[in-house]
């Protein structure tokens, strides 16, 4: 898989090695998604993409609804998720 956009700092595709895509249903009132990696990425990999994930969708999140409390209650859960992975260098 590769990525490209215009408004990136370095030009041409990208490699791409997942992809997650939520999408909402209002009827419905559920949440469908997409989600595609590759055999070339490693567990590791997979692990700190996940954490980045979680830290912006605590932004996102935020910016959304406005409720901080509920997003930092997310933004923990990544840091909890990294600690125990180990994935934050030790201080």
């Amino acid at each position: 898989m590769h990525w490209e956009a215009d408004d990136h700092p370095i030009k041409g595709k990208k490699n791409c090695k997942s992809l997650l895509i939520g999408i909402w249903d209002g009827e419905a009132k559920n949440a469908l998604r997409i989600d595609l990696w590759t055999n070339e990425m490693e567990v590791n990999e997979m692990n700190h993409f996940f954490f980045q994930m979680f830290l912006t969708m605590a932004d996102t999140y935020n910016k959304a609804t406005g409720n901080a409390e509920l997003s930092r209650q997310i933004q923990d859960f990544a840091r909890n998720f990294a600690k125990q992975l180990q994935l934050m260098p030790k201080k």
